[in-house]
């Protein structure tokens, strides 16, 4: 089971390495992409994760991480194709409706694109997402982004408690969980 994990902002692909490595003491074949400081913009991502997704033959369940959740969901949109590659999805901590904090990173592409009132980042937000979703809400994120922008209408929705925007993704709570979710999605037996 290969997970692929889609980093944020500035989330460098060492960043995410304890949540690799938990990942695959549970079992699972992870992959980070290496989008640098994944500041050049939401199309420039896609296309670097879109090649993840369809070089192995089997489905990748997807961690992404803020932006990171953006770009798969410009994937999803731009290439429907690609949810053919695609097991699950955990959101963690993304701005589905967008987020006002990037104002303050308005000098970078990728920041310009995350602002609320962007045509773009309004057609993301109705993408319509795999059944096998899952979004995780850090604790803090409730106070800075507008709150309706935190919650994914339809699917389910898990604050982490004590948790900020950039520390959820190592949290142990949200790790057991995401695990919990990921396994569940491969121990149905489908008749």
């Amino acid at each position: 089971m290969p997970i692929l994990i889609i980093p944020g902002i500035f989330g460098k692909k060492e960043y995410y390495n304890f949540l690799a490595n938990k990942l695959r003491e549970a079992g699972f074949v992870t992959e980070i992409a290496d989008l640098g400081y994944n500041t050049k913009g939401i199309k420039s991502a896609s296309e670097a994760v879109k090649q993840y997704l369809t070089k192995i033959p089997e489905k990748y369940d997807i961690i992404a991480h803020s932006l990171g959740g953006i770009i798969l969901k410009y994937i999803i949109d731009s290439y429907p194709e690609t949810k053919n590659h695609i097991s699950s999805v955990i959101f963690v901590s993304v701005p589905h409706e967008g987020s006002w904090v990037g104002l303050l990173f308005a000098l970078l592409r990728s920041g310009r694109e995350l602002l609320p009132w962007r045509k773009e980042i309004k057609q993301l937000s109705k993408v319509p997402l795999l059944k096998e979703t899952t979004n995780f809400i850090a604790q803090s994120d409730l106070l800075i982004w507008p709150r309706k922008s935190n919650f994914l209408k339809g699917y389910t929705d898990i604050v982490i408690p004590g948790t900020n925007h950039s520390n959820i993704i190592n949290n142990e709570d949200f790790i057991s969980k995401a695990i919990e979710f990921i396994k569940s999605r491969h121990d149905r037996i489908f008749l």
